[in-house]
């Protein structure tokens, strides 16, 4: 454990990025279903559909870029 820690209410040990990483990558996938689901099954504007489109591009990005961190050493 490192040298003196922060005052925090929520852990009493020093936390690691894999561990904290991974409730946010199952959030993302979790996420990336619910658009894909948008975009395969409601009916609604091209332009709305274009947008759901691009977000589906962000999550995917953030997918690929928390997947580099993690196999950072």
């Amino acid at each position: 454990m490192s040298g003196a820690l922060p005052w925090t209410p929520y852990h009493i040990a020093e936390q690691n990025f894999p561990a904290l990483l991974e409730p946010v990558a199952a959030e993302l996938a979790r996420l990336t279903g619910r658009l894909e689901t948008y975009h395969r099954r409601l009916h609604m504007a091209a332009v709305d559909r274009s947008r759901v489109d691009r977000a589906r591009e962000v999550v995917a990005r953030a997918q690929r870029e928390l997947a580099a961190l993690a196999s950072e050493r």
